[in-house]
């Protein structure tokens, strides 16, 4: 399976909320804490495999099974489910041959299962995950971002692992109902 996920077009925590969480008054750090934003969110969404913000996810596989489970959560929508049929011609699978439940873990249930060309990239199905809105990401994340950014911009030369102790020590306890269930 390989995965990959469009950039973030935006983050949960802006740059005037992060300024405000550090107590920084100016603005010639705002290029460095823009990348520790979205360092410490992607820090978050990797360890959770909760994406923060919507984006569109394409997960490549080789078979199909008449129950796939999804690696990220909230899962949206289905965009699209194409494979290679037998002849090794791309085809797009239609929405009524598969549902999508979106409980946690979100999983696609196939109704039909095509038969497929024999080669690593035979399906590729792209979902959108992620929250839809800022609104709607747990409290717990939010500030999840907000301690890792601290700790990232307050230990931006070298972070050593006995600064961080403390720190990561909140964020485990923020984030210990979302942890990834592998």
């Amino acid at each position: 399976m390989t995965i990959t996920s469009a950039r973030p077009s935006y983050f949960v925590v802006t740059i005037d909320d992060a300024r405000n969480h550090l107590q920084i008054t100016h603005d010639e750090d705002n290029a460095m804490i823009d990348q520790l934003i979205a360092t410490a969110q992607e820090y978050i969404e990797l360890s959770t495999h909760l994406f923060l913000t919507a984006r569109d996810v394409t997960i490549v596989i080789d078979t199909l099974d008449e129950i796939l489970e999804l690696p990220y959560y909230p899962v949206n929508s289905v965009v699209s489910i194409k494979y290679y049929d037998e002849d090794n011609t791309l085809q797009t699978l239609s929405a009524s041959d598969y549902t999508l439940y979106t409980t946690r873990p979100a999983k696609i249930k196939f109704e039909t299962i095509p038969n497929l060309y024999d080669r690593p990239d035979a399906v590729q199905i792209v979902v959108n995950c992620g929250y839809s809105n800022v609104g709607d990401v747990p409290m717990n994340l939010k500030h999840g971002v907000k301690l890792l950014l601290t700790a990232l911009y307050e230990n931006r030369s070298e972070i050593a692992a006995v600064k961080l102790e403390h720190n990561a020590i909140g964020i485990d306890y923020l984030l210990g109902n979302y942890y990834a269930r592998i």
